[in-house]
């Protein structure tokens, strides 16, 4: 029993241990693989003392590259080109080297020609060319612009500065400024004038700018220079004229007050409302080549007075372009404003009127009040139908846009012109429609929402009458009559005038003026109404409560018959008391000899108008 026992055992053991050695066996793959891998060893052992250095490598890849054995896609080509180019945007300038390969990078994405050379780097155009001049030690030292239409180079410090601080971008856009001079149809002996033409009206606006010596006050300038506020052309920087600052433009969030303005914050920042002049293709048109506006002083008044010569064969040519005023931000304008300016009405995305939507597609005509609301808020609102939610540190206000089907406007980015005496008369416009649009536009805040207590929010309803008038009617906070406040902008100033059929409020029109004119923002200004009426009904209640007190305790003392209180007029309701009625004091007081007390409406109006002249300067607005 044991013995077959046992040789059943070794039998099985013997039966596993085969299966094993049959499957450790390597199969015909394993062998394949096995002997490919030490044929391909064996040709690495005889090349190993072949191996070539970096260099050598690097130099036969090169060499591979270069050699055409296909012809490469141009889509391919034009994306490997962007690539490299991009790469070059992200690699930080510290060398000659670096240099040499960014600007070649930008010249040949521009269209530009770029040489280098061992006095300098050139970048050129047909017109004109940019000679950068570097040191031995490949230091930046000047930057010289050449013009066609120029006998001498010109030293442009901007550029220096703009490459010494490594601001490519900026680079960039003056080298387009400077091309898009020249963009016109025409031969290149025409196409010479192009930048005489356009030196000879900057030239006219800055002397016309000399003219306000009145104040150096920047702020002053902007509202009061006939061509506002001007900066001289910087390389390819063209001039800009700032017509319109509003204050929410000067608000500092780190200091919460108010910045001066200053050359170096319009430079630094797109602050307010500006045009640059530039030269745009258009249809033949008699253009200056030399200055044509000279100052004479008026002997009777003492102001210096511009006076335009006319243009001739001496002072003008024929060139096919027009002088453009180019709007940092599209604007919406009226037609009023187009009729003022003798634009047509008409308005094309041609560059005839030089009216166009901002992607230079379709005209956008729609109502003034939708283009606001658009504009404002950066296309994040569509319509003015829905109500705009202003949320203020203590007020909630809900505005509504009617809609006036007369005023249709338009969104303007530039407007054309060809002699200097249209620019003050444009810029005049432009400040108005400015004004009109930062009032509206004060209302409209992407980021407020609808409260949640709809009770305490105030609700508005905001009319344009005209692009010089605008009116904003609420009810009373504490009487069930509608007011309504209008903004005059008539003069190119706000003026204030609030009317209600309770009260006179003339005083407070001037106080609500003087708000406005600091902010020029509608609803800080009705905050500003809403607190008054505030503080005008706790007044008026604080009165009524302290004669009613006062009436009461002469009654203790009095022996004649029952007279009335002191509270016998309360807001704009009167009583009117017999010698007999009964009055709300505990007795009787001999000095009001029971007669009774009567306050006439235009009495208490008259009241509350000379409170109100001596509550007015207690207003703090937001």
């Amino acid at each position: 029993m044991m013995n077959s026992t046992v040789a059943k055992t070794a039998v099985g053991t013997t039966t596993t241990t085969a299966a094993q050695l049959l499957s450790s066996a390597p199969s015909a793959a394993e062998k394949n693989k096995q002997w490919q891998r030490e044929l391909l060893m064996e040709r690495i052992r005889t090349r190993s003392n072949q191996h070539k250095s970096f260099p050598e490598l690097a130099k036969a890849m090169r060499m591979s590259m270069l050699e055409k054995r296909y012809a490469l896609d141009a889509v391919e080509k034009a994306n490997l080109q962007k690539c490299l180019d991009s790469m070059q945007h992200c690699i930080k300038v510290t060398s000659r080297q670096g240099l040499v390969e960014r600007l070649e990078s930008l010249s040949r994405q521009l269209g530009l020609k770029f040489m280098e050379d061992t006095s300098g780097l050139f970048i050129s155009t047909d017109m004109f060319f940019l000679e950068i001049i570097l040191d031995a030690n490949g230091a930046l030292t000047d930057v010289k612009v050449h013009h066609e239409c120029k006998i001498e180079q010109q030293s442009c410090s901007e550029l220096v500065n703009c490459l010494n601080r490594g601001d490519f971008a900026d680079f960039t856009v003056q080298l387009e400024g400077l091309s898009s001079i020249y963009q016109l149809n025409a031969e290149p002996k025409v196409k010479t004038k192009a930048f005489v033409a356009l030196q000879a009206m900057e030239t006219d606006l800055y002397n016309l700018f000399q003219m306000q010596n009145f104040t150096k006050d920047s702020q002053q300038l902007v509202k009061a220079s006939s061509v506002g506020l001007v900066l001289k052309r910087r390389g390819g920087h063209p001039m800009k004229l700032i017509y319109f600052v509003s204050p929410y433009d000067l608000l500092s969030l780190d200091t919460k007050s108010l910045q001066p303005l200053t050359t170096d914050l319009i430079t630094s920042k797109d602050v307010g409302f500006s045009v640059t002049v530039n030269l745009e293709a258009s249809s033949a048109n008699k253009l200056q080549i030399l200055p044509i506006v000279s100052v004479t002083n008026d002997p009777q008044t003492g102001i210096d007075i511009p006076i335009y010569a006319p243009l001739n064969q001496q002072n003008s040519m024929l060139l096919p372009a027009t002088f453009v005023l180019r709007l940092n931000k599209p604007l919406p304008v009226c037609h009023a404003t187009l009729r003022a300016l003798g634009l047509p009405l008409g308005v094309a995305s041609d560059g005839a009127t030089g009216l166009d939507s901002p992607d230079k597609k379709d005209v956008v005509i729609s109502s003034i009040m939708n283009l606001v609301v658009q504009t404002a808020s950066e296309q994040q609102l569509k319509n003015s139908q829905k109500g705009l939610f202003v949320n203020l540190p203590d007020q909630t206000h809900c505005y509504f846009f009617t809609e006036n089907k007369q005023l249709q406007a338009t969104l303007v980015s530039s407007i054309p012109f060809t002699e200097p005496m249209q620019v003050p008369k444009i810029l005049d416009f432009l400040k108005r429609q400015a004004l009109f649009y930062t009032l509206l536009a004060s209302c409209v805040r992407t980021q407020s929402k609808m409260g949640n207590d709809m009770e305490s929010t105030t609700i508005l309803e905001v009319n344009a009458i005209s692009f010089q008038q605008i009116s904003v009617s609420l009810q009373h906070t504490f009487e069930e009559t509608m007011a309504t406040l209008e903004f005059d902008l008539r003069d190119g100033n706000v003026k204030c005038a609030l009317y209600s059929l309770t009260h006179n409020y003339d005083l407070l029109s001037l106080k609500l003026t003087k708000v406005v004119e600091k902010c020029l923002s509608i609803p800080v200004t009705i905050r500003a109404l809403l607190k008054f009426w505030d503080q005008e009904t706790m007044s008026m209640f604080q009165r009524t409560i302290g004669g009613g007190v006062g009436g009461g305790m002469g009654g203790l003392g009095g022996t004649g018959p029952c007279g009335s209180t002191g509270n016998a007029g309360y807001g704009n309701f009167s009583m009117v008391m017999g010698p007999n009625d009964s009055g709300g004091g505990v007795g009787g007081s001999a000095g009001m000899r029971g007669s009774g007390v009567k306050m006439e409406q235009q009495q208490q109006r008259q009241q509350q108008n000379n409170y109100a002249s001596s509550r007015c300067d207690t207003l703090q607005f937001y």
